[in-house]
């Protein structure tokens, strides 16, 4: 079987800016499959890199700066009928508010494909939304949304949460100069196929993960039919499994960074172990000054914050490395063999 030409771009991609070209074809999938996406990432690890080469390649980009209610009102009309992609790469220049707001509206549009909202603050219409949108998002914004009474009813089954771990080996000042191949419409892909096997199993597994199980199975195929498309296909075959079993790995980070307390409520994200996480992905050999180097705090700190994570490292002599559970999550999300 013929190798999936995202597998391409991914090594390309690989060639010039290491560890950036699996973000990239995730992002590529999201927006053929018309998902909302949110990056997670710390900043300088080629969040904005990624959004530069979808605003590069595809045919209706539409990158923007911040929301608001009063914005949405003067634009809704760009946005009915859309089938574009809405690119928000610093969400930190917003307000709480703006935030929460510009991430509950583009997970409705990407998931119901229409908006209502007629307040005193704002009055817009939004319909026949076919597009995507990707936003994003340093882990301490993720833990504002986490804890937020909009995540469980609204953000939960509507999102696509990506956790790109990867710092870069060999920062680079330009983006990635490539060329995207977008395929065949979607609509185009035969839907309602049969879908069996222990790697589609395994992607259903990791779809459930983020997302109810119905959710999951309507997420996952659409995945795997946005799969088919960009390699210019009508139906879905083991290259598309193969590549998104790759590609989905990183995904399983939420089930150890997501806590909650309580069934309905409760929900805490664990900002300390997705930062061990991004160190162990990205360096072969940690060390205190490494982790002073990359989050800017005194060697102090970084003993004090490493003593409160026992459990997830070992450390002395100012050399750290992740305990064994640390060690088989890192393999399990596919960040280190």
């Amino acid at each position: 079987m013929a190798e999936h030409q995202l597998v391409q771009l991914v090594n390309q991609i690989d060639s010039t800016h290491p560890r950036l070209g699996k973000l990239i074809a995730m992002s590529v999938i999201a927006v053929k499959a018309q998902q909302f996406l949110l990056v997670i990432s710390p900043s300088g690890c080629g969040k904005s890199s990624s959004s530069s080469v979808i605003n590069k390649t595809h045919k209706m980009p539409y990158p923007i700066a911040s929301v608001t209610a009063a914005w949405l009102t003067k634009i809704a009309d760009q946005l009915t009928n859309f089938k574009g992609v809405v690119l928000i790469d610093d969400i930190t220049k917003m307000n709480d508010y703006e935030r929460r707001d510009t991430i509950v509206t583009f997970a409705t549009l990407c998931h119901e494909h229409r908006i209502d909202k007629h307040t005193m603050m704002a009055d817009y219409s939004i319909k026949d939304f076919f597009g995507s949108a990707i936003i994003n998002v340093q882990p301490v914004i993720m833990s504002q949304l986490y804890a937020s009474t909009s995540w469980e009813g609204l953000l939960q089954d509507k999102s696509l949460r990506y956790y790109h771990l990867f710092r870069p080996a060999s920062p680079q000042e330009i983006p990635p100069n490539i060329e995207i191949d977008w395929g065949i419409s979607l609509d185009d892909v035969i839907p309602g196929q049969f879908y069996s096997g222990k790697v589609y199993e395994r992607l259903l597994r990791i779809a459930q993960i983020q997302w109810s199980d119905s959710r999951a199975l309507q997420h996952l195929h659409l995945l795997l039919r946005a799969s088919a498309s960009l390699d210019s296909r009508k139906e879905v075959n083991d290259s598309d499994y193969a590549l998104l079993d790759i590609l989905m790995r990183p995904m399983i980070a939420e089930r150890y960074l997501f806590t909650k307390t309580g069934f309905e409520e409760g929900r805490i994200f664990d900002k300390e172990l997705n930062s061990l996480m991004v160190e162990f992905a990205s360096w072969p050999h940690v060390d205190i000054e490494r982790i002073v180097r990359d989050y800017k705090i005194s060697p102090s700190t970084a003993y004090r914050l490493l003593h409160n994570l026992n459990g997830w490292v070992d450390f002395k002599s100012g050399v750290v490395t992740p305990t064994e559970s640390l060690k088989k999550i890192l393999k399990e999300i596919g960040v280190r063999k």
